[in-house]
């Protein structure tokens, strides 16, 4: 079984947070959209991109542990943030 359309469309993404509580994403081809969602569901950040590098500012957001939603081309891929 081969690679799903999903899966090509996030071959090279990448993601963590540095320092400045900045969630750096990556990928190969420009991503559309992220949102950010707390543990209850609730959106608590929603971006329009349309770039292959953004850094997303988390420095308003409590500590914690959010899921971050990233479409690219369509394909939308979730993964867990944790802000310290």
């Amino acid at each position: 079984e081969g690679l799903s359309v999903g899966d090509e469309t996030f071959q090279g993404f990448n993601y963590f947070v540095d320092a400045n509580n900045g969630l750096n994403l990556k990928a190969n081809a420009p991503i559309q959209t992220v949102a950010l969602y707390n543990i209850l569901g609730q959106e608590v950040i929603a971006q329009k991109l349309n770039t292959t590098n953004a850094v997303v500012d988390m420095a308003s957001l409590k500590s914690g542990v959010y899921i971050a939603t990233v479409t690219i081309d369509g394909a939308s891929k979730s993964f867990k943030v944790i802000k310290k």
